[in-house]
């Protein structure tokens, strides 16, 4: 059992699970309630919604693991498990099943609930991690590009599948944003993790962008790409800061600078001392960290949704 949850990547389906929850139920709901508009989805419909991303996600970190023997054979010796303690044919089942399961739900939804488009999604999304495992992920950009849509996505669904919150133009900014955040860092994490990677991709002949253009230009692009995203992160700040400012006439709440404090020391703080490291980095070992503090951020990242959500009490 703890092979199969470590083949799954059990944390990061946990902490998918927790913020699908933690947005609908701590920002999404609270504002449609106090609105007094209709919801569509119930907890229940609402729990196979999640439900059914997590299975998508974990087959698509199998299939991964299956496409990915040979080079994991370099790059993660001591860490593999397809192959190793979980036969390839087993893995192909479990891969097959619970994606099958995830698909079959997500269509339940639609035909029986009528909670628009989630089947077709599942559907999409399954279709797309196959196609990344299998050949995307070896072309440059391509499959960065890919994870990272397909992880904005799995928060843009709370916007499709609740048609209210789709119509409140705050709910739309803040869980758009939201989504475009995680899809900017996650792309930068995917670079990052490519350049890690090189020597077991080139064996077996991917052509990441780092094979293709170098690991220094690449380096290079991460740190514009993570620099700008701290600058985009520092304007949003302001922006927000001065708008808050003018509608409260210069009276901000407690509860106000709690949030913006924390989006300031816990999230674009980081993502610059990120920048600071990526432009440091020079071997294996220092992008690696760089991976392990992304995390950390998007952990953060997470976490800001209950700030936000306490903030309103205080």
């Amino acid at each position: 059992m703890s092979d199969f949850l470590k083949l799954v990547r059990w944390p990061n389906l946990v902490m998918l699970f927790i913020v699908q929850y933690a947005l609908r139920y701590f920002y999404i709901l609270p504002r449609l309630e106090a609105a007094e508009m209709t919801i569509a989805v119930n907890h229940l419909q609402f729990f196979l919604i999640a439900l059914s991303t997590v299975l998508i996600a974990a087959g698509g970190y199998i299939i991964n693991d299956i496409e990915d023997v040979a080079s994991d054979s370099i790059n993660k010796k001591e860490k593999r498990i397809v192959g190793v303690k979980i036969h390839e044919k087993t893995a192909n089942n479990l891969y097959t099943f619970i994606t099958f399961l995830g698909v079959i739900i997500g269509f339940i939804l639609t035909m029986l609930y009528d909670i628009k488009l989630i089947g077709f999604i599942n559907v999409f999304t399954a279709g797309l991690l196959y196609f990344y495992s299998n050949t995307y992920k070896c072309v440059a950009l391509i499959g960065n590009i890919v994870i990272s849509i397909l992880t904005g996505m799995t928060m843009i669904v709370l916007l499709i599948v609740e048609p209210s919150a789709l119509a409140n133009n705050e709910i739309k900014v803040f869980i758009t944003g939201y989504a475009v955040f995680a899809a900017c860092f996650t792309l930068i994490r995917e670079i990052i993790k490519d350049i890690e990677d090189m020597k077991g991709d080139s064996v077996v002949g991917c052509k990441t962008l780092p094979i293709m253009i170098g690991s220094a230009p690449t380096k290079w692009l991460v740190v514009v790409l993570s620099g700008f995203l701290c600058c985009l992160l520092l304007f949003a700040l302001y922006s927000w800061y001065e708008t808050v400012n003018y509608l409260s006439q210069g009276i901000l709440k407690t509860g106000f600078y709690i949030v913006f404090s924390y989006l300031l020391l816990f999230i674009t703080l980081p993502v610059g001392y990120l920048t600071y490291l990526l432009v440091k980095a020079d071997e294996k070992e220092s992008f690696t960290n760089c991976s392990k503090i992304a995390k950390l951020i998007m952990a953060a990242g997470i976490f800001s949704i209950l700030v936000f959500y306490c903030s309103q009490f205080i």
